[in-house]
């Protein structure tokens, strides 16, 4: 089972820091951490803390537009645990898939950006490809 919870930015009640101690007192669970680089912060802590507990996936949902993030992850803790997420479930015309152009922009291989955009949400859902 995969676990989604939000740790929005600026949040208290979905502080980030909250989610280490759910992912560590349950490391046999898969958790996607949902809107996880919605401030600049939030995006610093998710590389340079964040991404060391090794059951969190980070989703791109809302992303604080900057592509350095996603290369700074992915140099430290690779591809897998980075998934493509949009907000698109309410209003689609004034939406705009920032995580999608972030990936493109990040420099990352086409082997990465395919796990990114949907590779690793196909694995975490259990799709077949």
């Amino acid at each position: 089972m995969t676990i989604f919870l939000h740790i929005l930015g600026e949040s208290t009640s979905e502080a980030a820091w909250r989610l280490i101690g759910i992912a560590e007192e349950f490391p046999q669970a898969r958790i996607v951490a949902l809107d996880a680089f919605t401030s600049f912060d939030q995006a610093e802590w998710v590389v340079s803390i964040g991404g060391k507990t090794s059951n969190i996936t980070y989703d791109l949902s809302l992303m604080f537009p900057d592509a350095a993030f996603i290369a700074k992850f992915v140099a430290v803790y690779g591809a897998d645990r980075l998934v493509f997420g949009t907000d698109y479930y309410d209003d689609m015309e004034l939406r705009v898939p920032v995580g999608r152009y972030a990936v493109e922009m990040a420099g990352l291989s086409a082997e990465d950006q395919d796990k990114v955009c949907w590779r690793n949400a196909s694995r975490l859902l259990g799709v077949a490809e």
